[in-house]
């Protein structure tokens, strides 16, 4: 049964500066326990190649849930370069940075690059809660994506995670491409980093990682088709909806 990823429980550090506290799990076979250490102190929970000693990793503990995938990045843009041409389409996005503040924001479409939340990093840090797009522009030509990150370093001794299946539904009254990109990072680091490689989707899903990646992120990318042609300014409001169905084994 598809389920709607809305739930996270994880927390990415950044970069530690002298004399600030960095958060991380050290995980015990009993309890994992949750500590924020100098960076003198961290040192003392690293090995000799810079990694976080036995299953520790960066952040806040969290329970292993099955949490899936969540919101976690919006960007939009809009193909059109004459500059005579108004290009107000809009993302109205409110998020809640995890183990944080929440906040609300609007972006309006750059022209031909992404005007998004969040970095790639900065995404797994922060949970959307909710995302609407008005578009506004004279002509048609807007392009925006949703990203939904999963974090899987504190299941990274199950057996692996299945992607049973996802659907996309959107409200756009214009005709629309919608693609999608898996990317995932396997490599299973302590150190927080994120290096996302290219997941081949040719065979659909159900899909099956022989191990739980330590970061996914799931892009949907939704293009107006009808570049350039005018736009019905009564029809400019959309909305998103993504479901995904995803479960990590541990037997």
């Amino acid at each position: 049964m598809l389920s709607k990823s809305i739930l996270v429980l994880i927390f990415i550090s950044t970069t530690a500066y002298a004399g600030e506290k960095v958060t991380i799990c050290h995980v015990n076979p009993s309890q994992s326990l949750t500590l924020e250490v100098s960076e003198n102190a961290l040192r003392g929970h690293m090995n000799s190649l810079g990694e976080l000693h036995g299953d520790d990793y960066l952040g806040a503990c969290r329970e292993s849930s099955n949490i899936g995938f969540y919101p976690c990045n919006v960007g939009i843009k809009n193909f059109n370069t004459n500059s005579t041409n108004t290009t107000h389409d809009y993302v109205t996005y409110s998020s809640m940075r995890i183990g944080g503040e929440q906040q609300e924001a609007v972006l309006e479409a750059n022209r031909n690059s992404y005007h998004s939340a969040f970095t790639t990093v900065q995404a797994f840090e922060n949970k959307l809660l909710e995302v609407k797009i008005n578009l506004s522009s004279e002509l048609m030509g807007t392009d925006y994506f949703v990203d939904y990150c999963f974090d899987g370093r504190a299941d990274k001794n199950a057996k692996g995670l299945l992607i049973e299946d996802v659907a996309h539904v959107s409200s756009s009254p214009y005709p629309i491409n919608i693609s999608m990109e898996l990317l995932c990072d396997t490599q299973n680091r302590t150190n927080g980093q994120v290096d996302l490689s290219r997941v081949s989707l040719n065979n659909g899903f159900p899909l099956s990682f022989n191990k739980v990646p330590e970061f996914c992120l799931l892009r949907f990318n939704v293009l107006e088709t009808n570049i350039g042609e005018s736009r019905n300014w009564s029809q400019s409001f959309n909305r998103i909806s993504t479901f995904i169905d995803s479960e990590i084994i541990s037997q």
